[in-house]
């Protein structure tokens, strides 16, 4: 039986028949929170919650229910400040806003390249707040992955370098799905729906 698990977890996928990857260090794991924590910020429109700083000019992604309108506050580096939409992303249930005012706006960097089952992932819940860590799920490509983490919606997710991977879209009953990032650039460059 006990033979029966590796056999089982190679043939779903969640071993390539490589050794499982060390998690990333004490250092990695607090320059990807610093990264992330950056990235955080907090929307407040129809409802309240996470979103991620995307972009040097204000540029934030969060989760579509949160706006209704047109408009929104985001509170990032401690400071309030409108928000108005830029473009919706219907088929990932994003939005894309533009914090008004002069920054500076620091994103995170980024990772294009598609994450693997067993890859460890980085989150935070907030600015300052502890990381999380947690594990690729399921990475089937395409648009999605799943992580370990359970995470509000709108939520970065990094890898242990600190690049940010995707946004947490939906909790699931296992952990999170997660819209990745390859697949939020390629509908915002179609020109998916603008406001």
């Amino acid at each position: 039986m006990s033979a029966l698990v590796p056999c089982l977890a190679l043939a779903l996928g969640l071993l390539d028949g490589s050794p499982a990857p060390s998690p990333p260090s004490a250092s990695a794991l607090r320059r990807a929170a610093e990264a992330g924590g950056r990235a955080w910020v907090r929307v407040q429109a129809t409802a309240s919650g996470p979103g991620v700083l995307v972009g040097a000019d204000g540029q934030v992604l969060t989760v579509e229910y949160l706006l209704r309108g047109e408009s929104a506050l985001v509170q990032v580096a401690g400071t309030r400040r409108p928000a108005h939409l830029l473009q919706r992303l219907p088929s990932l249930g994003l939005v894309l806003l533009g914090v008004e005012g002069e920054g500076p706006f620091e994103p995170p960097g980024t990772r294009d390249e598609p994450v693997t089952a067993g890859e460890w992932v980085v989150s935070v819940r907030e600015a300052g707040a502890s990381p999380e860590l947690g594990r690729v799920t399921r990475a089937a490509g395409g648009a999605w992955f799943e992580v370990s983490l359970s995470l509000a919606p709108g939520s970065p997710v990094l890898d242990g370098r600190g690049k940010l991977l995707g946004i947490a879209t939906a909790r699931i009953k296992k952990g999170t799905r997660v819209a990745a990032l390859p697949a939020v650039r390629l509908q915002l460059q179609s020109g998916g729906p603008l406001r």
